[in-house]
């Protein structure tokens, strides 16, 4: 059965005040905030070079409160828990997930974000997800050479070998074949994940009530050629895995189940340790992923590059004109480009921050997200050609600054042919996770299309 908040337990949601604090739940968080490592909490959705990590909590001095961080998920430290969830809502959560991963997710119903399990039931519908889309051309498999002694040949005979035996006595023929088996490395990872994620979810039975029948058979699948033994070893493994063109799909599984072996077990910290233990989610990789596959699935006859997972693409913001020295790396959210030509078109940024004003910013944007854009803009494509860029943040129908500055978009940057837009999509909480987009997000695609297809039309009219 499902655990119950405990009373020492500490909820809130992320890039939020944290309500109903006692001067010891703020000393315990003050000592949490101090000894936690951010980076060796955190789960990587892809490989790729990420924002730098922001504290799990942080002390506002302005308003004498302290806030959650832009992480989901839950931190164990001293018999205590800070459980942070997703302040637009698990079922929004869902509907981006489902955009990034092209599957479809179903949640167990109710008040799950009340159990002690919802983190490990997230998990579990990523990983299966990622196992579907991997496997969709296959399992994972390797060509292993094999060698058969006896009275008839199998594949190429082995000549030297088959002299060996015949001269010991022996009447063996020795033949060489070439066979395919599941990579061990690679099944050994998901099988040890698997057993992780079924034992953290036993409270919901056996796997048949988290996992659909086509990942349930795959598993099965997995589990029928690797032994215990062998997926114990593939997890310790330190031996970097080669992938093949046939085995390329599965990086992504196996990279999500490596994060979940690495963190387990993220919920036992006993009663006075001093280790921090938990599993965090960055919101910003979720919205950034998000976008991303919305532009992608949304634009036509353009390429939309994300810039994140690919190394090669990055710029620097100043070169030395005597020595050629590069300083000021940039690396953006999200670029589109023109197929054929390769002519970049806009850079998009994916900012999953507030946009309420304040002090700092009166207008709901910070400043330094004005300045990264626009150093990208400066940085890339061609200087006489027109080239857009946008901030993406998130938004409701009560984020009317981010909503204003949209509809005052484009804002030109002076003195270059450089556009600057802002884009605050609305997320509909009523979404179902599905593939198809939602009229929100098909508003926002077009606005995006919008930064570049007038431009476009007059370079095919000239």
């Amino acid at each position: 059965m499902n655990q119950p908040i405990g009373k020492s337990d500490i909820e809130a949601t992320d890039l939020t005040p944290i309500p109903n604090l006692t001067a010891e739940d703020e000393a315990w968080i003050r000592q949490l905030a101090q000894i936690a490592n951010t980076t060796a909490l955190k789960l990587k959705l892809f490989e790729g070079d990420n924002d730098e990590d922001d504290p799990i909590v942080r002390f506002d001095e302005r308003s004498g409160k302290w806030w959650a961080g832009r992480y989901i998920g839950e931190v164990h430290f001293q018999g205590r828990t800070l459980r942070i969830l997703p302040r637009f809502g698990m079922p929004l959560l869902q509907r981006w997930l489902s955009c990034i991963w092209g599957v479809r997710l179903f949640l167990t119903k109710g008040k799950y974000e009340n159990s002690r399990v919802w983190l490990w039931q997230l998990l579990a519908k990523l990983w299966e997800a990622q196992l579907l889309i991997a496997s969709k051309h296959g399992l994972p498999t390797k060509r292993f050479d094999e060698l058969h002694y006896g009275q008839t040949l199998r594949g190429r005979i082995q000549t030297k070998l088959t002299a060996d035996e015949f001269s010991t006595g022996s009447h063996n023929l020795v033949s060489q074949t070439r066979n395919r088996h599941i990579d061990n490395r690679i099944g050994g990872i998901i099988v040890h994940a698997f057993e992780i994620l079924r034992r953290e979810l036993r409270y919901f039975g056996d796997e048949r009530s988290w996992l659909t029948q086509h990942a349930q058979n795959l598993t099965m699948q997995f589990r029928s050629y690797i032994t215990r033994q062998q997926a114990t070893a593939a997890a310790k493994s330190q031996i970097p895995i080669r992938y093949t063109p046939i085995t390329e799909n599965y990086r992504s599984i196996v990279e999500l189940s490596l994060g979940i072996i690495r963190h387990h077990p993220f919920s036992s910290a006993g009663s006075g340790s001093s280790d921090v233990l938990g599993i965090l989610i960055d919101m910003a990789e979720v919205w950034e992923l998000y976008v991303y596959h919305l532009l992608r699935t949304g634009l036509q006859d353009v390429e939309v590059i994300h810039a994140g997972r690919n190394r090669e693409v990055n710029n620097f913001l100043l070169r030395s004109t005597n020595t050629q020295d590069r300083l000021g790396g940039l690396k953006p959210d999200i670029l589109v480009c023109e197929f054929h030509t390769n002519r970049l078109l806009a850079i998009l940024d994916a900012k999953y921050k507030t946009t309420t004003p304040s002090p700092e910013r009166p207008r709901g944007i910070l400043r330094e997200d004005l300045y990264q854009l626009a150093s990208y803009l400066a940085s890339f494509g061609n200087s006489k050609e027109m080239l857009s860029g946008g901030l993406v943040y998130p938004a409701t129908q009560a984020t009317v600054d981010i909503l204003d500055l949209q509809d005052k978009s484009p804002w030109k940057l002076s003195g270059a042919e450089r556009q600057l837009w802002f884009f605050g999509m609305i997320s509909q909480e009523t979404a179902e996770s599905g593939r198809n987009l939602t009229p929100n997000e098909w508003i926002f695609v077009k606005l995006v299309q919008d930064t570049f297809q007038t431009y476009r039309n007059v370079k095919q009219a000239v």
